[in-house]
């Protein structure tokens, strides 16, 4: 009876062994089994941690997008109803240094190859199914690796996961997810200061183009972002000199406080979609008072 018992356990820990080798982490980090909460413990508060959706970190060796389930993604029946808002869905790494895809120790036999696009004739995909690893190749160097569930836990969110090989094709650079400069309601004379430096590094590259991304604040004025962005391309454009056509005012929506980003999108790049948190019937309208004229007594 011992042996038996002694054989069930050395049994349920080549099971539990296996069941490791078919999922891959990312320092730990385990789509599907990881959260949200795991991710800031793990690298501390993100630059801008405001989307639900997503975490960004700029790390020395790589640029780091985390993906998860929020309430929007659920309600559309992207995940069953037991994954949890917040549930690790996804991670993509972006290199800053030259990669080979050998360094990340792939087994070459349960890779799937995906073909390049004319239009991208120097990329190419790797697949691994059954851990759930992606990896986009570039002229022989990896340009992105993305972390998804295993082939089993994928079963959870079959709609969000319905094609991997479209989660890896070549997709705009990570650089529109992070802005050049973001700053709040600050004098404008201070902020034509970050908007000189802004300038400068779109007239550096001809083709550059630079968007304004204003987000009014929980209490605005009447179409505060739209006229704050406005006066932000007025000063590039009429001071600056930078061809209006390469600088773009958007109406970023409502976010806790007023806040203003700079984007600086190389060519081909993917305009930044703006990402507002909260929802406009939730905020406060605040009308300017006329003036009342000075009598003379006052």
């Amino acid at each position: 009876m011992p042996n038996v018992r002694r054989l069930s356990i050395i049994l349920a820990v080549v099971l539990l062994a296996a069941s490791d080798v078919a999922a891959k982490d990312w320092r730990g980090l385990l789509p599907m089994h990881s959260t949200r909460a795991d991710v800031i413990n793990l690298l501390g508060l993100a630059p801008d941690p405001a989307p639900l959706d997503r975490l960004f970190y700029p790390l020395d060796d790589a640029d780091v997008l985390f993906m998860f389930a929020d309430k929007a993604s659920l309600a559309t029946g992207n995940c069953d109803a037991a994954v949890a808002e917040g549930t690790l869905l996804a991670i993509s790494v972006r290199p800053k240094k030259e990669t080979l895809p050998a360094s990340l120790n792939l087994d070459e036999s349960d890779l799937k190859r995906v073909k390049a696009t004319e239009s991208d004739s120097d990329w190419m995909g790797l697949i691994d199914e059954e851990q759930g690893i992606l990896v986009g190749v570039v002229k022989q160097f990896v340009e992105e690796v993305v972390y998804v569930p295993s082939l089993r836990d994928r079963s959870r969110c079959a709609k969000y996961f319905n094609n991997v090989e479209e989660i890896i094709k070549p997709i705009p650079k990570i650089i529109c997810v992070l802005a050049f400069d973001n700053y709040g309601d600050i004098r404008f004379s201070d902020e034509q200061a970050r908007l000189d430096n802004f300038a400068i590094q779109i007239d550096h590259e001809p083709k550059n183009t630079g968007y304004i991304i204003v987000y009014a604040g929980r209490k605005a004025l009447v179409a505060e972002a739209q006229l704050r962005a406005n006066r932000a391309r007025d000063y590039i454009v009429n001071v600056r000199h930078i061809d209006p056509a390469r600088v773009k005012a958007v109406d970023g929506g409502y976010r806790e406080d007023l806040t203003v980003y700079l984007y600086i999108l190389p060519v081909g790049a993917t305009p930044p979609v703006a990402e507002p948190s909260i929802d406009p019937k939730d905020v406060q309208i605040i009308y300017e008072k006329k003036r009342r004229p000075r009598s003379r007594d006052d």
